[in-house]
C-alpha cells in the first residue's frame, strides 16, 4: 500500500465517521483533492459545533491569535482537520 492510498483511507474515514456522522445532509462534500475535502455545510455555527472536537480533531494554529479557537496543541500533526482559509468563511466556488 502506498502512502497516497494512505491518505485516501484517512480522508475518507474522517468524511464518513466525523464530517457525515455529524452534519449528515447538511454536509454537501464539493470537491476533493490528494489531500483535501472541500465542503459546504449548513449549520447555525460551524465553530460552536467543533469545539469540543478541538484537541481530537482539527489543527487551528493558523487562525489567528484572537480567534477562539486558535491552539497551537496539533500544530502539524498528522490526520487533524486543517482549515485553509485560517477561519475565514469561503462565500464562493
Amino acid at each position: 500500500m502506498s502512502i497516497l492510498d494512505l491518505t485516501k483511507t484517512r480522508i475518507y474515514d474522517s468524511h464518513y465517521s466525523y464530517i457525515k456522522n455529524k452534519y449528515r445532509d447538511d454536509a454537501k462534500l464539493l470537491f476533493t483533492d490528494t489531500d483535501s475535502l472541500a465542503y459546504e455545510i449548513r449549520t447555525e455555527d460551524f465553530y460552536a459545533d467543533i469545539k469540543d472536537d478541538i484537541e481530537s480533531k482539527f489543527d487551528t494554529s493558523d487562525y489567528s491569535k484572537d480567534h477562539p479557537l486558535f491552539s497551537t496543541t496539533n500544530k502539524k500533526v498528522i490526520g487533524m482537520f486543517k482549515d485553509e482559509t485560517c477561519g475565514k468563511q469561503i462565500e464562493e466556488l
